[in-house]
């Protein structure tokens, strides 16, 4: 009997120091985060970025009224509560007190400038709203249930009206805060001298700029708790193909933000580096002017997919780390209808779909029955890696296979943005569509929607698009949308060729790396932490 008890003391006293035993290492303070990303962000400020890389590098300066969570849900940022109106047509947030506007002072240090209060929030409102403002049309789209400007009560209260009660109306909040101070004239462009000098709220500042590097610091007067690492350096790399390198060759880079899947097996090789896979909703596609009687006939754009083995891409040219899609929401999306296969390769319906469309098959390519030959020029953007160039190619080869001519042309994002986005000039591009949560798809697809640079348009979709206006069902939701996927996979107004696994690689010295977001990446990086041995 004393046995027993002794054993039971035993196991007793076990389970008391087993914490102490092995006591989680707590966070520790300082080092710096040497980042790799292959595109130069457009600009540095959260309005008129257009770029992913500009969007991840405004996370860690600026900060929205709420954010969406890992689980969906949304927390408050900047607002420390909000509340609706009981018929749920209004919403009244209440801001975190003592939030300081902060810049980077003579010797390098965080320093606030002036009060954050309700004004900047209504002045951010006002300054999208603006149409001489040149911003996402996305965060246009974010405000067009909001009636009238939003109503300021005092410095931390504002309460913003709603048309229609909304259906996830944090959602229409995560709108990044810009100062009123800073930005003169009520509308703001990519010209402006704060898309390149920002100033925010967040977690680290701008500090300076050094050829194509940006370097942060983090913002030590941060109404909440600072975040650990000290220093963010984001160094920037055309040549995708050189990122393994540049990260080998120098061994204080912790973070490699879109490793190159060629390269996965590499990292992970290397001891050094753990994998992070994130943003499945992303899918390339090749769009088509609708405009250019060429691609008037959805024959035609069912032949061209139809003459791509789009697998066979996938397989040679991506390590098959991806998946051939069928319409615009990828597998990861809830919203992606299973019944909806995507077109196999088949050159020979390919052919046949031309000819029922008119056109005649001749020693020197397909003409059309007024003459017009079926020959176009696929437009990409210059920045895009080597692998999208050879992927363009292999793509222009399958076409040449069946007798289309193509030819193609590289230019600068700058040129693209403004010949294929705003003014519609162009004939076929290559190119990469992410979706946030929301899973939105109205501004490509609906009628006169401003990213709907292909200009489609299709009473069905616009239809199905405005019901959703006023559906809150979840089931009901799903099902609109798997018509919508349905409908714009048999109309082909893009090819959609595939998603890939995005991957990111981060030194396995960083701790809490896992915490990523799969959008914006550097949400949660307050989280992030370097053990004193490892920081530089």
């Amino acid at each position: 009997m004393s046995r027993t008890y002794s054993n039971i003391t035993l196991v007793v006293l076990f389970l008391i120091l087993l914490p102490l035993m092995y006591k989680v290492k707590a966070a520790e303070k300082g080092g710096t985060l040497i980042s790799l990303e292959k595109q130069l962000p457009d600009t540095f400020d959260p309005i008129t970025s257009l770029s992913m890389p500009g969007l991840r590098l405004t996370e860690l300066i600026f900060e929205s009224l709420v954010y969406e969570t890992d689980a969906g849900g949304y927390e408050g940022r900047l607002a420390k509560s909000w509340s609706f109106s009981r018929d749920s047509l209004s919403v009244t947030f209440h801001l975190k007190p003592n939030v300081q506007w902060c810049e980077v002072n003579s010797v390098g240090e965080a320093q606030a400038t002036q009060l954050f209060t309700a004004k900047d929030v209504l002045y951010t409102y006002q300054l999208i709203k603006d149409p001489r403002t040149d911003c996402d049309p996305s965060l246009r789209e974010l405000l067009i249930n909001i009636k009238n400007p939003p109503k300021v009560w005092d410095d931390t209260t504002i309460e913003f009206q709603f048309k229609k009660k909304p259906i996830k109306p944090e959602e229409n909040f995560t709108f990044k805060i810009v100062p009123e101070y800073k930005i003169k004239g009520g509308f703001i462009t990519p010209a402006d001298p704060f898309a390149h000098a920002p100033v925010g709220t967040g977690y680290y500042v701008f500090f300076k700029q050094i050829d194509k590097d940006k370097i942060l610091k983090v913002n030590k007067v941060h109404y909440d708790e600072s975040a650990n690492i000290d220093k963010i350096k984001i160094s920037y790399y055309a040549d995708e193909n050189m990122l393994y390198e540049q990260a080998m060759l120098a061994r204080s880079v912790n973070a490699v933000i879109e490793a190159r899947v060629q390269d996965i097996a590499r990292y992970e090789n290397s001891g050094q580096y753990d994998i992070r896979r994130y943003a499945p909703l992303s899918f390339h596609y090749l769009g088509y002017n609708l405009k250019n009687k060429l691609f008037a006939d959805t024959r035609v754009r069912q032949a061209l997919t139809y003459a791509i083995d789009r697998r066979r891409i996938i397989e040679s040219r991506y390590l098959g780390e991806g998946e051939v899609i069928s319409g615009p929401f990828p597998p990861a999306s809830p919203l992606n209808n299973p019944d909806v296969k995507p077109l196999p390769a088949d050159t020979a319906m390919a052919k046949r779909l031309l000819r029922e469309a008119g056109l005649r098959e001749t020693a020197g390519g397909w003409i059309y029955s007024d003459g017009t030959k079926l020959a176009f020029t696929l437009t990409l953007e210059a920045e895009q890696n080597d692998d999208a160039w050879r992927t363009a190619q292999a793509i222009i080869d399958y076409w040449k296979s069946i007798g289309i001519q193509v030819e193609t042309q590289k230019v600068v994002r700058s040129t693209w943005m403004q010949n294929v986005y705003r003014d519609r000039n162009f004939e076929v591009t290559y190119a990469k569509w992410t979706l946030d949560r929301s899973n939105d798809i109205r501004s490509l697809f609906q009628t006169g929607a401003e990213k709907n640079y292909v200009s489609y348009a299709n009473l069905a979709v616009d239809s199905l698009i405005r019901l959703l206006d006023n559906v809150t069902i979840p089931d009901e939701r799903r099902f609109i949308n798997y018509k919508l996927h349905q409908i714009l996979a048999d109309d082909c107004p893009y090819t959609f060729l595939w998603t890939l696994n995005r991957c990111a690689a981060i030194s396995n010295k960083v701790r809490q790396s896992e915490w990523i977001h799969d959008f914006y990446f550097f949400t949660y990086i307050n989280k992030w932490w370097i053990p004193e041995d490892f920081q530089e």
